[in-house]
């Protein structure tokens, strides 16, 4: 049945990339059971918040359609757009592969003024593959040492910030 399944991380790459040329800001991602739907803010100044949906067929054309190529900054605007801050792009990508390293499934990331708070659930088959919850809250720094440790990963030297 899942025999081709695509990873989390080539799913939400291709999120994370339409987010960025969207400028979009306090992200929420929720797995349904037909793909993901997004919500984001234009701007931090408005209330406002733009749904999306994408399945998981059009997300599975897109990351197997073209190369994606990384952009540089994050384009957030004003206060939020530290030096350093990783793209939805690089950091969604570099969760993806956390997640399924994990096991896991149904997630839901939602951006918070100071990081992220990170649902999952998953399966444990030492407790006879009971169902189980996690939520982990991710600090901005923790955000961009998951960026670093993909880089590593892929053989990328990640860079230093500050001075």
């Amino acid at each position: 049945m899942d025999q081709e399944r695509t990873p989390y991380e080539a799913f939400l790459r291709v999120v994370g990339r339409d987010l960025d040329h969207r400028r979009a800001t306090g992200v929420r991602v929720v797995e349904t059971i037909s793909g993901f739907e997004i919500h984001y803010a234009v701007d931090d100044q408005s209330p406002e918040m733009v749904t999306l949906a994408y399945t998981f067929d059009q997300l599975k054309a897109k990351a197997q359609g073209s190369r994606i190529q990384p952009l540089l900054r994050h384009p957030m605007g004003g206060r939020r757009s530290k030096k350093g801050k990783p793209t939805y792009q690089n950091f969604f990508r570099a969760l993806g592969y956390e997640l399924e390293d994990a096991g896991a499934y149904l997630i839901l990331l939602d951006e918070l003024e100071d990081g992220y708070l990170l649902t999952y659930q998953f399966y444990n088959p030492d407790s006879g593959f009971m169902l189980h919850k996690h939520r982990v809250a991710l600090q901005t720094d923790e955000a961009g040492e998951i960026v670093n440790v993909a880089g590593m990963r892929r053989g990328r030297v990640p860079r230093t910030q500050g001075a």
